[in-house]
């Protein structure tokens, strides 16, 4: 029987909880039943050297798609002008959206300018050479799959909260209308974005990110150097991982550690990621007086061993689709504090596997506290992470069932 085609296409392989999720999915594809083409924009990323070699292909890059992970100058050094305009054209309308109004709670600048930056470009882009059964269209957004692959049939993920990002909805229902699937991570992420465009309902569905416990727990047992990580006599270590952006309230988190320590505790704070928002951290630490106690320890390539040496894992969210570091550090035994964003009730078992709070200062700070103060609540939580198989690499027959429709 001959194997059906698969097109798996993402941005790059940057260290983040999707790049991680991609990395899963490659690992446990059954290709002796499918024939499975990965494309990524660009070929760059720590993760690279991570790429399983195990029956997929991967397809060369195509220069013209590398550019969105390059500035305007670099774009036009590299040989693509016209491109480049056409992005300082998206970023002018962009500006505009934001300009006549962003709605209360909504993340603008770093979704509007993404979205328009494709909507203006994609119609000059070149096509994908080929023809697939199935093309996966892994990360927002999905312009590529949609208007440049021939595909017989065709499906997109969705990994985040829809209803906090501010997007050009209406142009963006359009791009999802040409899928045959919309996969969220998550129920709840499913049910955000039917929320926004409930016209897509009827093609929606769910499929958990692939989480190897096995894998998680071996990776942190691994040898490496953590001694950037280190306390005091006494101190009490927070660790939370997350790319530095507003989606993630690291600088939230920052007045929280101030809080904290103003409360008597002695702790410090070390946060893994990195990202845009850096510099505004960093900021907000000095502003606290907390440079020294809340720590950006930058990119790391294996978190794993940085969250097992922690006494506690805190993830302060604005909002989340489903939080791939939450999950892994239950993997680890650790007790969790999380805010409570919309999909945080179907992520975790408040008060049994984690802690769930409020997003304010002083509800974070009041529940990393209780976590300190209470060592048998902290104690019951972590043996009961421990103790659950969080596993769920069966969720990839979901796919395949997909695929099979």
């Amino acid at each position: 029987m001959e194997k059906k085609k698969i097109l798996i296409v993402s941005f790059d392989l940057e260290v983040g909880g999707i790049e991680r999720s991609l990395l899963g999915l490659l690992e446990h594809f059954d290709y002796s039943k499918y024939d499975v083409d990965l494309m990524l924009y660009s070929h760059t990323g720590d993760f690279m050297k991570f790429l399983p070699d195990n029956g997929y292909r991967l397809l060369p890059e195509i220069p013209q798609y590398a550019t969105f992970r390059k500035g305007i100058v670099e774009t036009i050094k590299a040989g693509h002008p016209f491109i480049a305009l056409r992005r300082i054209i998206a970023k002018l309308a962009a500006k505009k959206m934001m300009r006549n109004g962003v709605p209360e709670g909504k993340v603008a600048a770093e979704f509007c300018q993404v979205q328009k930056y494709w909507d203006y470009t994609i119609n000059c882009l070149p096509k994908l050479e080929g023809e697939y059964d199935v093309a996966i269209s892994f990360m927002w957004p999905h312009h590529f799959v949609a208007k440049k692959v021939n595909a017989k049939k065709k499906f997109a993920w969705i990994h985040s909260d829809y209803t906090k990002a501010f997007y050009d909805a209406p142009a963006d229902e359009k791009i999802w209308n040409m899928f045959d699937k919309i996969v969220g991570v998550s129920e709840d992420s499913r049910r955000m974005l039917c929320e926004v465009l409930p016209s897509l309902e009827p093609k929606t569905t769910f499929v958990e990110n692939l989480l190897s416990q096995e894998f998680v727990r071996a990776q942190a047992n691994e040898d490496i150097d953590t001694s950037d990580m280190t306390v005091e006599d006494g101190e009490i270590s927070l660790v939370s991982v997350g790319r530095l952006t507003h989606q993630k309230a690291f600088d939230v988190a920052a007045e929280v550690c101030r809080r904290i320590i103003d409360d008597g505790y002695k702790v410090k704070w070390f946060v893994i990621g990195y990202g845009s928002d850096e510099e505004l951290i960093k900021s907000k630490a000095a502003e606290f007086g907390v440079s020294d106690k809340f720590i950006l320890l930058g990119k790391k390539l294996n978190v794993y061993p940085y969250v097992k040496k922690a006494d506690l894992y805190v993830q302060p969210s604005r909002y989340e689709g489903k939080a791939v570091t939450i999950r892994e550090a239950q993997m680890l035994g650790k007790a969790c504090v999380i805010t409570n964003f919309p999909t945080a009730g179907s992520q975790v078992e408040d008060g049994v596997d984690a802690v769930i709070c409020g997003m304010k200062v002083e509800e974070i700070a009041r529940a990393v506290e209780t976590l300190i103060d209470d060592t048998e609540l902290r104690s019951r939580i972590e043996s009961t992470a421990y103790g659950r198989d969080y596993g769920n690499l069966e969720e990839i027959n979901k796919i395949y069932s997909l695929i099979e429709e």
